[in-house]
């Protein structure tokens, strides 16, 4: 047997020779770790602000919640994300087991099953999240596939240990491209109920929230690592952000940029190189520009009379328009005409020479939306 060990991010190796199965222990710290919890308030103007667009991704807290707070009702779930680039895609997992610690100290005092049962439920995330960013409205979405719930606390400090998520982990092992890690929640939205246990950043490690996984690797050795950064077209003067983001990585681009994320404005073609516990990443992509200015003029006189010169209602300058809806009215307000057609091309249908109003909904290229009117006079 042989062990490898990461003290900065607590992740252990171990490879049973016997069996070809290897066992990966992940208990990330502060730095590492992906851990956050989000909150809805009823009220978002009182002691506790604006709640549901905060980020509260550097708390020593792992809770799921039902309460109220100065009598404003509300709720807290919990995210949890582990750096599963270290299991090659295609691998079988045997067994996944969670520890989760209790906090009876933490600001909310631990476990509480004051108003009923709080049984919880740990839910595969399948959308991207960022711990320092992820709020209660930009929360990704869920899965109840393969959900695993928590019983019922016996006291308020209690450890949940040996959780058996193993099908969640292969789920993730199999969709890594939509996988997020682990929503966690209360079951019955009744207030008074929680589950509070320590996360990454709690002071002591040996409480952070720890994943061991085993499983029978595939013969492909590539791990889980790919960025598919796509190629984009912008418009002019406008710009394009990107993010590289992996699990406590390190960051370099071609345009100098040492972050997750860079933001490019002119065209090119551009890398990223991305470097973590799973080894080294790199992407390249390329940014076009494309002329997104755009213009719609309409006459205000046609003649349907099929002499082939002025014959239909129909734009005398369009350029950038991707999307267009034109209705005709009569004096009275009635539609006497509408299409979703670019170009119109209305002959009149035989209606009464005279004045007719018109009305364009339309979208540019550039992602401008706008309403547009006049009048058009048809000649007989």
């Amino acid at each position: 047997m042989k062990a490898i060990i990461n003290i900065l991010c607590s992740i252990i190796f171990f490879s049973l020779q016997t069996t070809a199965q290897d066992t990966l222990v992940l208990q990330p710290n502060s730095f590492c770790g992906q851990d956050t919890y989000i909150w809805e308030l009823s009220n978002q103007s009182g002691q506790y602000g604006t709640t549901e667009s905060n980020n509260y991704g550097h708390s020593k807290s792992f809770i799921a919640q039902e309460w109220t707070w100065n009598s404003d009702t509300g709720r807290r779930k919990s995210l949890l994300n582990f750096d599963f680039s270290h299991i090659p895609p295609g691998s079988i997992v045997l067994e996944a087991y969670l520890d989760l610690y209790g906090f009876p100290d933490s600001p909310d005092n631990g476990h509480s099953s004051l108003s009923g049962s709080n049984q919880a439920v740990l839910k595969r995330i399948t959308g991207p999240w960022n711990e320092s960013t992820v709020t209660w409205n930009t929360q990704p979405t869920t899965t109840d596939e393969n959900q695993v719930f928590l019983s019922e606390s016996t006291s308020t400090g209690q450890d949940y240990l040996d959780i058996n998520i193993t099908n969640i982990c292969q789920d993730i092992v199999n969709n890594p491209l939509e996988s997020g890690g682990i929503m966690f929640s209360i079951i019955e939205p009744d207030f008074y109920r929680a589950m509070i246990f320590a996360s990454s950043d709690h002071l002591d490690s040996t409480k952070h929230p720890r994943l061991t996984v085993i499983y029978l690797p595939s013969s492909n050795p590539e791990p889980i690592g790919i960025l598919n950064l796509p190629d984009t077209t912008i418009c002019d003067f406008a710009s394009v952000t990107y993010s590289a983001f992996m699990p406590c990585a390190s960051y370099k681009w071609s345009n100098g940029t040492y972050s997750a994320e860079t933001t490019i404005n002119t065209p090119g073609t551009y890398w990223v190189e991305v470097t973590n516990n799973a080894g080294t990443f790199i992407d390249t992509f390329h940014v076009s520009t494309a002329d997104c200015s755009y213009s719609l003029e309409l006459p205000n006189v046609f003649t349907p009379n099929i002499d082939g010169i002025n014959d239909y209602f129909a734009p005398v300058k369009s350029k950038g328009i991707v999307d267009m809806k034109t209705i005709i009215l009569n004096r009275w307000g009635q539609v006497v005409f509408e299409t979703s057609d670019l170009n119109i091309m209305w002959d009149g249908s035989e209606l009464a020479a005279g004045v007719y109003f018109w009305m364009i909904d339309f979208k540019a290229l550039n992602g401008m939306e706008g309403t547009i009117h006049g009048h058009v006079n048809i000649f007989r």
